[in-house]
């Protein structure tokens, strides 16, 4: 995984050269949020080519999902409100990484900085402080189930859950005027009831990750105000159906799921570049306790 930490310290490099040149204005931050966007699609398909198995590749798709994360996040912080919670998730991240002691280990530390990160997109796009306590019912279902898991499949299945159910508060967020919510409502459903008819912990986890990718592509199509990315998003969701009807088993299906989650993200994270539309908005922290300080043990 040296390859993977090196990308990992370049990608916050480039956001560090950020923070230094953005009162320079928005053309300048949107140049550097493209190329931290580029670097990680570059080491996405450079580390699918050098996977020699499926699971490196499912590592690949969550690893390079926090990332994008962290520079969705960093679009959003306008005023720096949120950098510290950002750099500690992606610490741990590395951290985590390091100790990991195989690469199950590594996917449920991908599986859990994602929610942590997008605990604190959840927060940064709660302009009316409406969605505290649903963020932090997710946060604490998270630690408690962790806490309960049989073992590292269900701390990873744990992670994809709470991802859908945070995505979830977020495309709510997004939906100002109510247009998307008998969509979200329908992917929820969806997840509760493939959740119910699933024969084994594997199909739970591919529903959490194809769930992933449909609600991720209901906050792109919010985001998508003047409909420039319609066609990607289209791409990518009929690239997820194509995949799963040629996959040969479920691990392919899971790797399916999680590098379109990648393709979505990298879609959101242009359309959040700030522009004086989301970006504007106002930051409500109110000194929330971020989580990475609190206890997730990744080591069950």
């Amino acid at each position: 995984m040296k390859i993977v930490l090196k990308r990992l310290i370049a990608v916050s490099l480039i956001i560090c050269i950020f923070l230094s040149i953005a009162p320079f204005g928005v053309t300048e931050s949107a140049s550097v949020y493209s190329d931290a966007i580029s670097s990680v699609m570059d080491t996405f398909v450079e580390n699918d080519s050098a996977a020699s198995n499926i699971n490196h590749q499912i590592l690949n798709g969550r690893y390079r999902t926090v990332q994008m994360l962290e520079i969705i996040a960093y679009e959003l912080d306008t005023k720096g409100v949120y950098a510290d919670a950002i750099d500690a998730v992606m610490n741990q991240l590395i951290e985590n990484d390091t100790n990991a002691s195989n690469i199950n280990h590594q996917i449920l530390n991908g599986a859990y900085r994602t929610v942590q990160m997008l605990e604190i997109i959840a927060y940064e796009l709660d302009i009316t402080s409406t969605y505290g306590d649903a963020i932090d019912r997710v946060m604490d279902t998270l630690i408690k189930n962790d806490s309960s898991a049989s073992n590292i499949n269900h701390q990873i299945l744990n992670g994809t859950y709470r991802t859908v159910q945070m995505l979830e508060i977020i495309a709510y967020e997004l939906d100002a005027n109510g247009l998307y919510s008998d969509y979200i409502d329908n992917v929820m459903d969806a997840l509760i009831k493939n959740d119910s008819s699933a024969s084994n912990i594997n199909h739970q986890i591919l529903n959490g990750v194809y769930r992933t990718v449909q609600m991720l592509e209901i906050i792109a199509y919010e985001l998508d105000t003047t409909g420039v990315y319609g066609d990607a998003i289209d791409r990518v969701m009929d690239t997820l159906i194509k995949n799963d009807s040629q996959a040969s088993n479920i691990n392919h299906q899971i790797q399916n799921g999680t590098y379109r989650t990648v393709q979505m993200l990298e879609i959101i994270a242009y359309e959040s570049i700030p522009d004086g539309t989301i970006s504007q908005r106002d930051n409500n922290k109110n000194d929330v306790d971020m989580t990475p300080d609190a206890t997730v043990d990744d080591d069950l």
